[in-house]
């Protein structure tokens, strides 16, 4: 199995550039994650920043398949800068049958 991008746990934004210029969703294979998960794109659902650090903390969805749409698990992720993000070890897993109604969620910041 090919890693995503060069390094599965930074720079993952990048990973919609893999379905550029593709004309079927089944032109786009999957990769591992980096931890040895399939995934064919990975998608930024929410995130909020610490002004006084600069780190942003991001959540997002890895994308198991296109057709027929199905998620692997709910992720966060984190920057130090807004341009390079690692992804946390933290994962809420989607159930078997892709029945789990919380892989797209929005967090907010404590006292904003």
């Amino acid at each position: 199995m090919r890693k995503c991008i060069t390094d599965s746990r930074t720079q993952w934004l990048g990973v919609w550039s893999r379905l550029a210029g593709s004309d079927s969703r089944s032109a786009v294979r999957p990769c591992d994650d980096g931890t040895g998960i399939e995934e064919v794109s990975v998608i930024p659902n929410d995130g909020f920043g610490y002004p006084e650090t600069k780190e942003q903390i991001v959540s997002y969805m890895s994308i198991k398949s296109l057709d027929p749409w199905s998620t692997n698990y709910a992720g966060l992720a984190h920057s130090n800068d807004g341009n390079t993000f690692t992804k946390l070890e933290i994962k809420f897993k989607n159930k078997d049958d892709n029945s789990d109604p919380f892989q797209m969620w929005t967090m907010q910041r404590d006292g904003n």
